[in-house]
């Protein structure tokens, strides 16, 4: 790579570091993968959306963005001015059974392996004449977290109707028609590779006209550079010595229970949550002036020091990172988050449940304060390999809101899906209610503890009440 390629280099962030870890360890894993999964149904403009989706990656330095560790003595988050994705498209002219191209093109997307030193992220446009279409974005974590995944999708949303709306729906220019892999007739015996790396030089004297409009605004690196000089003025000392106190007297439940991290084969199981649940916790949190995350975390708890028969238990809880105040942090693209380890301790079936969730919010506000780069150097205090024994995630995408892109584009449906090395984690998604997902290791929880959690979930309405 050349000096005059490079826009910026950062230091990993936190969690960055724990990241890049697993990947070496490796690299072929699908662990903190992530895709999201959008279809459409109408009328969409294929040059306008590539269009849209370059103006995306020129205004978000994560999106230009790969990592170097070798022979440089400290791995490191170069930005460069130019394109550093996979960009795909594929249409489909000849497969009758649209709704089976779709998932095997998904499927394919999600199977085929990403190199964060070349590119640590593939957007895919799915063409199936003449009104059905999808977009696909999948990435690895060390690029970005699942909150910029909505900033992404929804600033590529504003971006396509900027690029339609300036260009009144006629053709306009893009990058060379090479840089896009359109293998037209899947059918065929043509056994071209799926994915063809985008060149690294952009056509960007062909956005000037849409840059030049006020309505667009060109955001910088500065608010980034903020959030690593914040994280850097914290005390290490003060944390560690925060973290040693805070476990002094927990006996680590995993010791009783071992967890083979290095086998790689999750299952996913889908939890029951009812209606009458879902406006329960709703309820509680506006009652209470929790946070739903909260009020799942203490719920989670009360299950799994069931199930696994313990009285405290540790869980890590995902955090958005973005609670410092420095202004635009709610909108770049960025790896901000952090996994909180907690400390719950054992909540009864008659406990009082306001108090364990304001427990719990009160440790959070706490430990936020006390910051180590990565959960896995809380760990390294405690001679241990992880310190969790389940982890809670909360899918927050909001695309399920944008239904209307255009007068002529809506979104028929969405999905999304990622992994990660933890053993036992569960991820929660608010759209019409709650829909809760169990993702293990199949050494992790036997068959009867699986059952016992669907049995746990089963009362946990009769407990909030």
């Amino acid at each position: 790579m050349k000096i005059h390629e490079v826009d910026d280099i950062f230091p990993l962030y936190g969690v960055q570091e724990s990241l890049l870890f697993h990947y070496l360890m490796d690299p072929y894993s699908k662990s903190y993968h992530a895709m999201i999964y959008i279809e459409l149904d109408g009328d969409l403009n294929e040059k306008c959306a590539e269009q849209a989706f370059f103006l995306t990656v020129r205004n978000n330095f994560a999106l230009r963005s790969v990592f170097h560790w070798n022979n440089i003595g400290k791995a490191v988050q170069v930005v460069k001015k130019n394109a550093t994705h996979l960009f795909i498209k594929r249409v489909n002219d000849c497969v009758e059974n649209t709704d089976e191209w779709f998932a095997t093109e998904a499927e394919k997307i999600w199977l085929h392996n990403i190199n964060i030193e070349n590119a640590p992220y593939i957007f895919c446009l799915l063409i199936s004449p003449p009104r059905r279409s999808a977009i696909i974005i999948k990435h690895h974590h060390i690029l970005y977290d699942g909150w910029s995944n909505a900033i992404f999708i929804n600033e590529f949303w504003e971006n396509y109707r900027i690029v339609l709306n300036t260009t009144n729906g006629r053709d306009v220019n893009t990058v060379s028609e090479h840089a896009f892999l359109s293998t037209g007739n899947t059918c065929s015996a043509d056994k071209r590779s799926l994915i063809k790396d985008i060149p690294q030089k952009l056509a960007s004297e062909s956005y000037d006209d849409i840059f030049s409009q006020k309505q667009y605004k060109i955001k910088s690196n500065e608010t980034y550079k903020k959030l690593l000089i914040n994280k850097k003025t914290k005390s290490i000392e003060s944390s560690i010595s925060y973290w040693q106190d805070y476990f002094s007297k927990y006996t680590w439940l995993s010791e009783k229970h071992t967890y083979n991290l290095e086998k790689n084969s999750y299952i996913k199981h889908s939890l029951h949550v009812n209606n009458e649940l879902a406006q329960e916790v709703i309820a509680l949190a506006r009652r209470t002036n929790a946070s739903i995350v909260n009020i799942w975390s203490a719920l989670i708890s009360y299950v799994m020091q069931n199930v696994l028969s313990c009285d405290d238990i540790v869980m890590g809880l995902v955090n958005s990172g973005r609670d410092v105040p420095i202004r635009g942090i709610d909108s770049i693209i960025a790896m901000c988050v952090h996994t909180i380890p907690l400390l719950v301790k054992k909540i009864a079936s008659n406990s009082d449940i306001i108090d364990v969730i304001n427990k719990i919010r009160d440790d959070m506000i706490n430990v936020i304060d006390y910051p180590i780069q990565s959960e896995h150097d809380i760990a390294k205090l405690f001679k241990r390999r992880t310190l969790f024994e389940f982890v809670i995630n909360m899918l927050n995408y909001p695309v399920n809101e944008v239904n209307k892109i255009t007068d002529c584009l809506n979104v028929n449906k969405w999905y999304s899906h990622e992994e990660t090395s933890y053993p036992v984690c569960f991820f929660i998604k608010e759209a019409n209610g709650f829909e809760v997902f169990l993702q293990y290791e199949e050494s992790a929880l036997t068959t009867d503890q699986v059952k016992q959690i669907d049995m746990y979930f089963n009362e946990l309405r009769k407990m909030l009440v």
